[in-house]
């Protein structure tokens, strides 16, 4: 036998867990196929109705917990009603009560909902039958803390986009020291308390950011969310994944010549625009006549389809990393997961945010870098939309600016070596 061979190995087991969102479980795919590829026995917990989505991925999926209908649930009155409490507020301009609101409806509301206790339960004892070394938790399943404290394994909380519930938390905390100690509520360490003691332990910091926090965002777009002292945030530079697909064969041809404009819209955008009285039809009749080539994505019923102009091309999907290396500019809603593949080919970006997390945020600091644009749906129009693309398309500041963005995230480490320093025997446990 080769000696080599008895060699003790590295591996070690790594869960990874995320809130039953197509979008969030895509984002982890890059770091969870960095772990796989290195050796280390991945598995990835969701609930039932997403192991689908992480099959596609090739990863191998763990159901737990019992299905949550996102798309109802964001439609419970309870969920329209509190999307007043913006978590992208800037916490300076706030007092004390507005904080303690916004952080008390994303507790008591959402995440107290998508982390409910059959799933905390259900995590947990997937946790401790099959014993990871590390839990690797999306920034809203914080089922991932508990279950890790409950099998002894470290844990690391990856982002999906900006850093902004531990930043307005830091700022609670900074208001409460000041505070009578009857309005001290620290909703979100009392409700993890209560899971964290029914598994045998108790609250501590790092349950609420993680032993590590990983930030795939490009260092210029990156908060500083005030993380507390000894539980770090590494930067990973984030691999565009937009799922499983095939490269349509119209991308093999050769390119018109004319700049090449994306837009791509959420479907609760479009309906905010519908509502509006403006449809997806008025926005490209606005760039009928300008020498360009748009490629859009419209549902097969759409009634956009039935007059498009003579250069717009509608399609069902196009994954992003095959499309925007052709493209002058994207328009889209702010979703991370295309401003990550956009920033990745340096493209321009058009951002027309909807009203969930952080899409406003993003996009004014995307055009404070000079790399973009922001319009906010109430005051998008036709004519904004065809002066926005213009100025995109002509002013060469905004293109330079967009490889500037795109050369800046090049500067953080990849999956695979974040993958190194979250696995290695410094930090977690076989």
């Amino acid at each position: 036998m080769n000696g080599r061979a008895t060699e003790r190995r590295n591996d070690v087991r790594v869960l990874f867990t995320s809130i039953p969102v197509t979008s969030h479980i895509l984002n982890m795919v890059p770091l969870a196929w960095a772990m796989q590829s290195a050796g280390h026995d991945v598995r990835f917990a969701v609930r039932p109705e997403a192991t689908a989505t992480v099959a596609g991925t090739g990863l191998q999926p763990l159901a737990v917990g019992r299905p949550l209908d996102m798309g109802a649930f964001m439609e419970r009155e309870s969920v329209i009603a509190g999307l007043g409490f913006d978590i992208s507020e800037d916490p300076a301009t706030l007092d004390a009560e507005r904080t303690l609101g916004i952080l008390t409806w994303y507790t008591t509301v959402f995440l107290q909902n998508v982390n409910d206790e059959t799933f905390v339960d259900d995590l947990v004892d997937a946790a401790r039958a099959w014993r990871p070394g590390l839990v690797v938790w999306d920034a809203l399943s914080y089922a991932g803390p508990v279950a890790a404290r409950a099998c002894g394994a470290d844990h690391a909380r990856l982002l999906f986009g900006l850093d902004l519930l531990a930043r307005m938390r830091h700022r609670f905390q900074e208001q409460r020291r000041g505070l009578p100690p009857e309005a001290r509520d620290d909703v979100l360490a009392e409700w993890l308390d209560v899971h964290l003691r029914r598994h045998g332990s108790a609250f501590t910091e790092a349950d609420a950011t993680g032993d590590w926090t990983v930030d795939p965002m490009p260092p210029p777009l990156a908060l500083d969310s005030g993380l507390p002292a000894g539980l770090p945030r590494i930067a990973m530079r984030q691999t565009p994944y937009n799922g499983p697909s095939q490269v349509p064969r119209w991308l093999r041809e050769p390119p018109s010549g004319r700049p090449r404009i994306c837009l791509t819209l959420g479907l609760s955008l479009r309906e905010m625009w519908d509502a509006a009285g403006l449809s997806v039809g008025d926005l490209l009749a606005a760039v009928a006549d300008l020498d360009v080539d748009v490629v859009t994505t419209l549902p097969p019923d759409d009634e956009a389809r039935h007059a498009l102009p003579s250069n717009v091309r509608a399609v069902d999907f196009v994954p992003l990393t095959a499309l925007l290396p052709s493209c002058a500019a994207i328009v889209h809603h702010g979703g991370a997961g295309t401003l990550h593949s956009a920033v990745a080919h340096g493209v321009p970006q058009l951002i027309v945010p909807d009203a969930v997390w952080d899409p406003r945020l993003l996009g004014e600091r995307l055009a404070d870098l000079g790399a973009g644009a922001l319009v906010t749906p109430d005051r998008l129009t036709p004519e904004r939309l065809r002066r926005e693309l213009l100025r995109l398309l002509e002013d060469p500041s905004v293109p330079a600016a967009a490889a500037r963005l795109s050369r800046s995230a090049l500067t953080s480490p990849g999956p695979d070596s974040v993958a190194r320093v979250l696995t290695s025997r410094r930090h977690s446990r076989k």
